[in-house]
């Protein structure tokens, strides 16, 4: 006997799945495929949200830390901080911050930009914010801000 006699009997005797065993399982692995698909876009849906969340609570890559109200014990030595400010390419606004702050540690300080919209009609946006160098950012404790939050600006 020839080996392609041997295949063709081992074929012939292998017991055929039913017509209905078959589709059970390719079912199976749709249902299974379709799964996974909306597991991956629930988890897209929800990564952004936590990510900020566990950035604002930890301070992680330079995020600033939620807080109700300044800590209360205030340092005699004082910190300049710099802010840098950058608008998204095609929002038609100009938003400048102040030249440097300077701070004591532990004081509450009010920082105010300038936000203006430079087209002739009114827009969307919304700021965030991010400290750098990124170890810096467990040292900052947001009280307000106007971050996260859309601005609609009326023109000029």
């Amino acid at each position: 006997m020839r080996s392609e006699d041997q295949i063709n009997v081992a074929a012939e005797s292998a017991t055929p799945l039913k017509l209905r065993d078959r589709n059970r399982i390719v079912a199976g692995g749709v249902i299974g495929v379709i799964g996974v698909v909306a597991a991956m876009l629930a988890l897209v849906a929800v990564s952004a949200p936590l990510y900020r969340l566990f950035c604002q609570a930890t301070g992680f890559g330079g995020a600033i830390r939620v807080a109700a109200a300044a800590p209360g014990a205030v340092a005699l030595a004082s910190e300049d901080v710099r802010f840098d400010t950058n608008v998204a390419p095609g929002l038609p606004w100009r938003f400048a911050p102040p030249q440097l702050v300077t701070t004591r540690l532990g004081a509450e300080q009010t920082v105010v930009f300038e936000v203006s919209n430079l087209s002739g009609a009114p827009t969307l946006g919304a700021a965030t914010y991010n400290v750098t160098p990124l170890s810096a950012g467990r040292f900052f404790n947001k009280i307000q801000c106007f971050c996260f939050t859309e601005q609609v600006l009326k023109p000029g």
